[in-house]
């Protein structure tokens, strides 16, 4: 049966769930909303920023589900794309409205017209639904709930919307007030010790029946203000209360018990009160902040909007309260102008500060990613400020709450030294430090610093849920091996008690469980309940126990389940370790949708590297350009992000990474010019290649399947010397790696004789010397090397003792090496090299040895002189043949890519096509096209402005001499790899005869 899922008919929401879900649904990671509302849209509301052909576009059109969608509503979306400047293939309307034939009709109409600029497709809310259910459960839920299932795995800020500044309080106006003015003046001036010793001299007014009303009301209300600058709200109502008991008929004793309620969270009799009040005429700050506080919409804010606008510019405590409002319902606009207009009224009140911070901080986390960076630097700018003045103003309660979010956020920054200060701070300087001790133990643990947790745990208490999952926690991983097990017992203990982090709780119990080995200690964790309540949570964690353990093949079967059942409740931690084990069991294409819903956008932390790990696995190019981009636009990309972010974008935008190569020059300028070299090679723009000897190109950083990225700009400026050094180096390195011999020996033979490698007849610090020694008659090759000289190779610095010896001597010369031994052993250099010289000879003559297996370098051994035997090459031609008539043999009957085809064969797809097309016995395959349907494409084709030529497209129209037959009206396209693989040919063919091979004749005997 099919599920329905509760498609959000909020326009907002469903435009979010559109980018979602034809993100999964067309392939596309580059799709996003287009602009703004309020901006030319052109009928588009999502659109794929890479422009990955096909190109797509949506048009997301929330209607009520019981209604049709008009056919002129449909042709209007349509004339609005046709105008859009950018290319584009399919529009996509998504829609929430009825499934309607009438509409389905114009779209059919639309697409028949010969001058239709792209395929208009209709998606119904019915349609979306049998799409949703065709994907795994867990992923479709994602699709749909979004963020609800993926909050960040990092603390969230603590949004104060019940945290009252001293200005919420009733105006001092009665005359009682005068009866203690040197008090009110203490309060006033945040004197707090100071007025309490002076309240605490006053008589007991519930016990001192004999005192006067007034006098009763003024010293209640004193006791009452004292606690709540305390921020002892209970004992602060509880005296208001009193207070109004007193003196009820007073305006200021009815503000009292309204703020009373408001205080113990008797809200809906605050907001009655309060309600009351204004209707009175009673309009006071005090008042609106309490309704303002205790209403549950923005439409019921704005019954209120005449009595809040009468002091929203010129009171402060107005304007916060308003913005923790508005940072309630994630209005973040409309909380940031409110809180500038705090700031702007009261400058360096504490108060208005932290607010801002607030505002800043919800931002972060709740806000554009782009902006993240500087929302980051201004939450920890403003509650910098904030601690100032609340220290300067002694508004001690403040500061553990500051100090507290200010950890949260250079946590979330990886500023951890600070965070780690910041969350000290909130416990040390608070009189509850149980209260800040949980929020800093949770992230001493996050950060497995398990020692500062450990010190924590004296304030911490034993008395929430909380406190115990962290002390249980805390206390494990400070445990010995025997008491460890008791401690996953007592935590499974927790879980079964439904505390908060009942779910956490059985995750950190199996992974204890795991490391400790005890798989069934880890199966007793997931109780029968469990799985009933949590089934995505418990088969991710027996999927896990499942492999530790070692039964893949079991632990497959409860990802399976894991993925078809319901994660709705998931936290992204727990989607994270189920696409974790996809990954370890090589099911990447399951992991990959899983990684990208549970990454955070320009944070790059474990998620992210394991989203990228498992997008280069899988060639999802797209995957990468986005995540790389967005860690650029945070300032989170290190060096590895930098380098993968120029590979891959250079093949799809070789001008773009060409800029960004220039860009980084910053931070490494030894790879970065060698890439920048690289793609300017790739754009013809040879005129751009610059070398920096300063900074030449670091062989470490480059595998030898990257070695092309410094060769290429070399030859292209002829410094072949430079690429010779580089290639030596990098096989030295390099030197169990087949391709990098391979590239040695090439570039040797290629370019050998432009190296200017000079025969020397001294031994200096580049030579290598063939020695023989006088009494053995054994040979011996010595290089004098000294970048890391390897003695197994027989490789010495130049400052060594055995090097001294030789630096400056000739061949017939003899050296005594050994030094003082039993017998003298004294060896004649025989011959001297080029240490570059040395390592092509060994390398080829030893190539066969090293690599048995490799069929890229044969040699063959034809004898000399009368004994010259050309057999071995006749052998060899002959097995060549029998080897190309197989792959031949096995395109006719299996068709196969020519690309493919060309490889097997051993030559380039020009070539191949020629050699088909112009062969007696052989053919070139083609698609199964009947013949109307190859007439039919070609009228399709007459019709297109814009043609993509592939290669051989393009090698078929050269070797028919076809170029004069194109028409020049319309606009041909072709890849990036085509247009290099072209000019590679001719490259070749221009330079056949300045690029002819050579080698050094002077073979090693050996």
């Amino acid at each position: 049966m099919r599920h329905d899922y509760p498609i959000s008919g909020n326009e907002d929401e469903f435009e979010d769930f559109c980018v979602r879900f034809y993100r999964h649904l067309l392939k596309r990671a580059g799709l996003v909303r287009y602009g703004k509302r309020g901006q030319k849209q052109y009928g588009i509301d999502v659109v794929d920023q890479y422009s990955q052909e096909p190109i797509h576009a949506i048009q997301s059109k929330c209607h009520e589900r019981t209604k049709d969608i008009k056919p002129e509503d449909i042709v209007k979306e349509v004339e609005k794309a046709e105008k859009y400047p950018n290319k584009l293939d399919h529009y996509i309307i998504a829609t929430t409205a009825k499934k309607s034939m009438h509409a389905q009709n114009a779209v059919v109409k639309l697409n028949q017209r010969p001058t239709k600029k792209f395929v208009t497709e209709i998606h119904f809310l019915e349609d979306i639904n049998t799409r949703l259910c065709e994907f795994r459960r867990a992923v479709a839920e994602f699709i749909v709930y979004g963020e609800q299932t993926t909050e960040l795995a990092l603390e969230p800020a603590k949004v104060c919307a019940d945290y009252y500044s001293s200005s919420s309080l009733p105006e001092d106006s009665s005359k009682s007030e005068e009866l203690y003015p040197s008090i009110i003046e203490l309060l006033k001036n945040r004197k707090i010790e100071a007025a309490e010793h002076e309240i605490s001299k006053l008589p007991d007014p519930e016990k001192d029946k004999t005192l006067a009303s007034g006098n009763r009301y003024a010293i209640f209300r004193l006791i009452a203000k004292l606690a709540f600058e305390q921020c002892e709200y209970d004992k602060a109502s509880r005296y208001f209360l009193l207070a109004y008991e007193v003196s009820p008929h007073l305006s200021q004793a009815k503000q009292n018990r309204a703020l009373a309620l408001d205080l113990s969270s008797k809200h809906e009799e605050a907001l009655a009160e309060s309600r009351k009040l204004l209707s009175e005429g009673i309009k006071t700050t005090s008042l609106v902040c309490i309704v303002v506080r205790n209403i549950e919409t923005i439409e019921e804010l704005a019954k209120y909007r005449e009595a809040i606008d009468e002091f929203i510019e010129s009171e402060e405590d107005v304007n916060e309260t308003l913005t923790h409002k508005y940072l309630s319902w994630n209005e973040l606009a409309l909380a940031e102008e409110t809180a500038n207009r705090a700031v702007r009224i009261a400058p360096t009140s504490a108060h208005a500060l932290f607010t801002r911070g607030m505002v800043s901080h919800h931002a972060i986390l709740q806000g554009e990613w782009e902006s993240r960076p500087q929302n980051t630097t201004d939450a920890i700018r403003w509650y910098t400020d904030a601690i100032k003045s609340a220290k300067r103003d002694r508004y001690n309660a403040m500061l553990p709450e500051i100090y507290s979010n200010r950890g949260r956020v250079n946590g979330i920054s990886g500023n951890i030294k600070e965070a780690a200060t910041d969350y000290r701070k909130s416990v040390e300087t608070t009189d509850k430090p149980s209260l800040y001790a949980e929020g800093a133990v949770s992230f001493f643990l996050h950060q497995q610093d398990y020692d500062s947790a450990w010190e924590l745990l004296t304030v911490l208490g034993n008395e929430s849920d909380e406190a115990k999952f962290l002390r249980t926690a805390t206390e494990y991983h400070h445990a010995g091996e025997d008491d460890k097990k008791s401690h996953i017992v007592g935590m499974c203990k927790l879980a079964g008690q439904g505390i908060g982090r009942a779910i956490e709780a059985r995750f950190h119990c199996v992974q204890w469980a795991i490391d400790l080995r005890d798989y069934e200690l880890a199966r007793s964790c997931l109780s029968s309940d469990f799985h009933a309540s949590s089934p995505f949570q418990a088969h991710t964690l027996n999927g896990w126990i499942e492999f530790e353990s070692g039964n893949a093949e079991k632990a497959s079967e409860y990802i399976e389940q894991a993925l078809d059942a319901s994660s709705q409740s998931a936290h992204r931690e727990e989607i994270a370790t189920l696409a974790r084990l996809l990954v370890r069991l090589g099911q990447d294409e399951k992991a990959l949708p899983l990684l990208e819903q549970v990454y955070t956008p320009g944070v790059l932390d474990f998620n992210c590297k394991r989203l990228i790990d498992c997008a280069q696995y899988l060639d999802r190019h797209d995957i990468l350009i986005r995540v790389c981009a967005e860690l650029r636009k945070t300032n989170q990309q290190d060096y590895n992000i930098r380098k993968l972010e120029v590979q891959v974008l250079s093949h799809y935008a070789p001008d773009e990474a060409y800029e960004l190569a220039k860009q980084f020059l910053e931070y490494d300028r030894s790879y970065f010019l060698v890439a920048k070299n690289f793609i300017a090679c790739r754009l013809r723009k040879a005129q751009e290649i610059e070398f920096d000897d300063n900074y030449p190109p670091r062989p470490e950083d480059f595998s030898p399947e990257e070695a092309d990225q410094v060769l290429i700009p070399y030859v292209e400026t002829e410094k072949y010397r430079e690429a010779l050094k580089f290639l030596y180096q990098q096989l030295r390195i390099n030197f169990s790696n087949e391709l990098s011999h391979g590239k040695y020996m090439w570039f040797i033979l290629q370019y050998g004789t432009k190296c200017r490698i000079d025969a020397t007849e001294i031994v200096d610090n580049q030579s290598a010397v063939l020695l023989k020694n006088l009494i053995t008659s054994e040979h011996r090759w010595i290089t004098i090397e000294d970048q890391q000289p390897n003695k197994d190779r027989n490789e010495f610095s130049s400052d060594s003792q055995t090097t001294r010896l030789l630096i400056g001597k000739r061949v017939g010369d003899v050296v005594d090496i050994f030094g003082n031994i039993l017998q003298k052993q004294e060896e004649k250099i025989v011959e001297i090299q080029s240490k570059h010289v040395r390592l092509f000879q060994y390398t080829i003559s030893n190539f066969k040895k090293n690599f048995p297996d490799s069929t890229s370098f044969q040699p063959v051994h034809m004898g000399s002189g009368d004994e010259f035997d050309i057999a071995p090459i006749l052998e060899n031609a002959r097995q060549r043949r029998e080897h190309v008539e197989k792959v031949l043999e096995y395109y006719g009957n299996n068709p196969c890519s020519l690309h493919i085809l060309a490889n097997q064969i051993g030559v380039n797809q020009r070539q191949l096509i020629k050699g088909l097309s112009q062969s007696k016995n052989e053919h070139l395959q083609c698609v199964g096209f009947t013949p109307e349907g190859f007439v039919g494409s070609v009228r399709e084709l007459a019709k297109a402005e814009t043609i993509v030529l592939d290669i051989s497209a393009i090698i078929t129209i050269d070797l028919l001499s076809g170029w004069n037959h194109i028409d020049p009206s319309k606009k041909y396209l072709i890849s990036q790899s085509t247009l290099e693989v072209v000019t590679g040919w001719l490259h070749d063919f221009t330079n056949k005869d300045s690029h002819r091979t050579s080698a050094y004749t002077a073979m090693a005997q050996d």
